[in-house]
């Protein structure tokens, strides 16, 4: 018979084997395992895995932070691969690892084309619209006078000048000798064939180009009716009418710079001993000394003596 001692009033209980002091060695997990060794592993897959989000992402491309947690998680298999499931559940879904077509679903930054505001549309000016001259009916029978040239057109006999324009009338004295000019010095003008030179003056010239109001022009023109609407020459005055110098004529269309080289011409050559002629045949160029400003009877417009 067991023999019963007496102790501290306790008695071991039957079936459970004596308690380990605290200071008695770690107990180890069946088949000699420590039981810490899942905690070390647990802490260095997490570092891995930090060090793995380091790491420059595959194929060179810029990628997210989502990009390179399913780069390096969903590879994962075998025992890592348990060990890191909790891991990844944590984590938002990352996208597909296959190769990038397009901006990932999950970019943070995009990119500065995709973001940047397109420029607005500057709509052209528009052009300006021309403004119409306003010719009073009646000027202030003074006229402006260009100043003189030097310089001599032609070889023939010599013929000098002046460009006028009447005060009170808006056009410009220096636009009016400019055209003047232009359309005498043309080589196919009155000293094409060596009959005539020309020259712009502003002291006692030959013959007076002016630009004068419809009512100061059918004075200059009388005894010749020109009824505030044409031009003429009257002796040593050729007379534009202002109104036909600004606006041509019905028969010239749009080309009023046409309309005012063919007048230079037609008056000038009055001065210079020709009469009117007519269309030779229709289609033909209209002859500079055809009433050109009252019709083309079938010719088309020209205002070069020699075209």
């Amino acid at each position: 018979m067991a023999t019963i001692q007496q102790g501290d009033g306790r008695q071991p209980e039957l079936g459970r084997e004596p308690q380990p002091s605290r200071h008695a060695p770690p107990a180890r997990a069946a088949g000699g395992a420590d039981v810490r060794r899942p905690v070390v592993a647990a802490g260095l897959v997490l570092l891995l895995w930090f060090v793995w989000l380091l790491l420059p992402a595959p194929g060179g491309r810029d990628v997210t932070v989502s990009e390179l947690v399913g780069q390096r998680l969903d590879g994962a298999d075998g025992a890592a691969g348990d060990q890191q499931a909790g891991l990844t559940a944590a984590l938002p879904t990352a996208p597909s690892t296959g190769p990038a077509t397009g901006p990932s679903a999950g970019a943070v930054v995009p990119s500065a084309a995709a973001e940047a505001p397109s420029a607005p549309s500057v709509p052209s000016a528009p052009a300006p619209e021309a403004v119409p001259v306003e010719v009073p009916q009646q000027g202030e029978g003074t006229f402006a006078v260009a100043p003189g040239r030097t310089d001599v057109v032609g070889t023939g006999t010599l013929v000098t000048y002046s460009v006028e324009v009447e005060d009170g009338v808006p056009v410009p004295v220096p636009d009016v000798a400019a055209v003047v000019d232009s359309a005498l010095a043309d080589p196919r003008s009155w000293t094409a064939e060596g009959e005539w030179s020309l020259q712009r003056t502003d002291d006692e010239p030959q013959v007076r180009i002016l630009v004068a109001s419809p009512d100061t022009s059918d004075e200059l023109c009388a005894p010749l009716r020109t009824n505030g609407e044409l031009s003429c020459r009257n002796g040593g005055d050729v007379v534009l009418n202002a109104l036909r110098w600004t606006e041509g004529a019905d028969s010239w269309g749009e080309d009023v710079a046409g309309y005012q080289q063919y007048v230079v011409n037609h008056e000038l050559g009055h001065f210079l001993g020709n009469g009117h002629e007519g269309c030779p045949q229709d289609g033909d160029p209209a002859p500079v000394m055809l009433q050109q400003t009252l019709g083309l009877q079938g010719c088309v417009p020209n205002g070069w003596p020699y075209p």
